[in-house]
Parts: structure tokens; C-alpha cells; sequence
């Protein structure tokens, strides 16, 4: 069966997700496919779906989302922790949260995508709300003392090492929670088998 492998695929990642995920895939996809060159790009999830209209030969790595079109096809390869994060200065480090409504009264810092939509698993909670496209602006905006905000663990451990960063103490319940990662493709080019073997080696690496 004719296989037309592009000369060149594109891998985009949202950026809380670890990128050591794709280091051994990466290598496996050069040692089979050296004549084809690879493309990396960073992007929040919603825009990485966005992309993928598209005829670029194109793999996203994203947080799943509940809204994923037709004509792309998905596979969940792992999952990464997220928790509420403040900085030591905030005054919601001294405090602890027993319910939603004292989290409303500080600013919340939040991802959305570069045409404004939101990740459907970040909540808007607070009135008053900056927002980012990447995680590591969030990141910076909490430690300078901005807000509160949603962190993926492996983002936040080194300042939370050095103490620029806690997790937000609360009582009234557990907010943080594990965020499936999918692999999506457009249907165009999931069956090619440069592709299947992207699929395959990157599933179950979380």
C-alpha cells in the first residue's frame, strides 16, 4: 500500500506537559524515519487543537479537552497533577480557604487560548481574572504575588522548593486533580504509518 511519509511532521505540545514525554519517541521516530525532518512547537491545548485544521502533517500532545472536532482522532497516554498554587506572600498563604468564596476575593490567574477561549477544566472562579497562554507566565505571575492560580505539579515543584511557592491550603475540598494528556491527529494523516508509530510509542509514557 503507497504510504506518502511527509518530508516533514510537526509535534506541538502544550506546555504543561513535560517535555521528556517525547525525548525517547523522538529518538526511535529519527533512527526509522532519518530522511524526515521534525518540526516542535509549544502552544496552549486549545490552540493546538486550532492547528490541527489544517493540511500540516501535525501531531498535538494537549490536555484533553471536552470538545475534540470529528475529524480528529485521540488517544489518552497519561495523566499529570495539578494543584492550587500561592505565593509565600500572598496573604492566602496564611490562611486556610473553607470555601470557594475566599478564593473569589483574590485574583486568579488563568490559561486561555490566543483567540480567548478558556480550558474547560479552568474554572473561572474569581471576578477578577489575567490570563496567559502558557503555564511558566502563570508560574512567574504567582511567585511576583499576582494571584492564585492552577499549576501542573512539575511546573511548580522548584519554586515551591525554594519556598516562592505554596499550595494553597484549603479545607473545603481537594482541588487539585490528575489531567488526562491526549494524543490527537487529523484523520488526513493518522493512518500513516509514521504516524501509528508516533501514537504507539508515546502511549502510556505519563
Amino acid at each position: 500500500m503507497n504510504d506518502p511519509t511527509p518530508n516533514e511532521i510537526t509535534i506541538a505540545l502544550d506546555e504543561g506537559i513535560p517535555l521528556k514525554i517525547i525525548t525517547n519517541a523522538v529518538s526511535d521516530i529519527q533512527a526509522e524515519y532519518p530522511n524526515i525532518s521534525l518540526e516542535f512547537l509549544s502552544a496552549s491545548s486549545l490552540d493546538i487543537i486550532d492547528m490541527l485544521n489544517s493540511d500540516k502533517p501535525l501531531t498535538g500532545i494537549i490536555f484533553s479537552e471536552l470538545n475534540i472536532s470529528g475529524y480528529l482522532d485521540f488517544d489518552c497516554i497519561g495523566s499529570v497533577k495539578f494543584d492550587l498554587y500561592v505565593a509565600g506572600t500572598h496573604p492566602l498563604a496564611s490562611q486556610v480557604c473553607k470555601n470557594s468564596d475566599e478564593l473569589r476575593l483574590h485574583r486568579q490567574l488563568l490559561i486561555r487560548s490566543r483567540n480567548t477561549q478558556t480550558s474547560s477544566f479552568q474554572l473561572k472562579i474569581s471576578p477578577d481574572i489575567w490570563y496567559a497562554d502558557n503555564y511558566y507566565v502563570l508560574l512567574q505571575l504567582a511567585i511576583q504575588g499576582h494571584g492564585w492560580c492552577l499549576l501542573p505539579n512539575h511546573v511548580a515543584i522548584e519554586a515551591e522548593q525554594d519556598r516562592q511557592l505554596v499550595k494553597l491550603p484549603i479545607e473545603f475540598e481537594n482541588m487539585g486533580w490528575l489531567a488526562n494528556v491526549d494524543i490527537l491527529q487529523h484523520q488526513r494523516h493518522s493512518n500513516l504509518e509514521v504516524f501509528k508509530k508516533l501514537r504507539k510509542l508515546l502511549h502510556g509514557v505519563l
